[in-house]
């Protein structure tokens, strides 16, 4: 078996590797980028990747900012009206998917977590307690995480009679503040509704 020997005095061509960049908008122009590879004497294999994945990285570059080339941005505005930070302790839902009344897990928590409530109204304050004067009417609560909440059409929209509440632009409202009181032994929560 003969092996025909490399001749190391023989140089190898030099090439020219061209990169080009195709842009979707004809009306820009093509931007190339040469990179020369030099001879096998002239550069050694470490040389030659650096070059090349310099010159690849070079055009990640320049393709990620064609990206944003034209890019224009979102000038509509949110909706954060009325949007706080603070938890809320009533969320009054009155949509067309569902209405239902949403407390928090800290009333219904100082509350003993009934399963049942009676609520009663006052000028501006909603009470909700398990046990109310003059009140027969209970209404259930069903627990989803760490909230409760009532399915009740008629109770919504008595409370919204009753306090005026406007849900022409919204879906839901939430009130914020809560003081407790009790009522024969059983804790009361008054919620401000105003």
């Amino acid at each position: 078996m003969s092996v025909t020997p490399i001749n190391k005095n023989k140089k190898i061509q030099e090439e020219n590797i061209m990169i080009k960049k195709i842009e979707k908008n004809e009306t820009e122009t093509t931007e190339v980028v040469d990179v020369e590879v030099g001879t096998m004497e002239d550069h050694d294999s470490e040389t030659s990747n650096a070059e090349t994945s310099s010159a690849e990285e070079s055009c990640e570059g320049e393709l990620e900012n064609s990206l944003f080339k034209g890019a224009k941005a979102a000038t509509s505005k949110t909706r954060n009206q009325g949007y706080t930070e603070e938890k809320g302790i009533l969320t009054i839902v009155y949509a067309k998917t569902g209405k239902r009344l949403i407390f928090s897990s800290e009333v219904m928590g100082k509350l003993n977590n009934p399963t049942t409530v009676q609520v009663a109204f006052l000028k501006d304050k909603l009470l909700i307690g398990e046990k109310l004067p003059e009140n027969d009417s209970l209404y259930k609560t069903k627990k989803s995480g760490l909230k409760h909440m009532i399915y009740c059409t008629a109770l919504i929209e008595e409370i919204i009679d009753e306090y005026g509440l406007s849900f022409g632009n919204r879906t839901s409202t939430t009130f914020l503040e809560v003081e407790y009181g009790m009522y024969e032994k059983s804790p009361v929560a008054s919620i401000k509704m105003k």
